[in-house]
């Protein structure tokens, strides 16, 4: 339980510093198309 538990924190951390740059991305295809 513990290891799991430290896996899906690591992936929310992971997510939290992945999700500006999909957000960046997003805009600059909305500006292209």
């Amino acid at each position: 339980m513990k290891g799991e538990y430290f896996l899906s924190k690591r992936n929310l951390n992971l997510c939290e510093k992945i999700l500006p740059y999909l957000e960046v991305t997003a805009n600059e295809l909305k500006k292209i198309i």
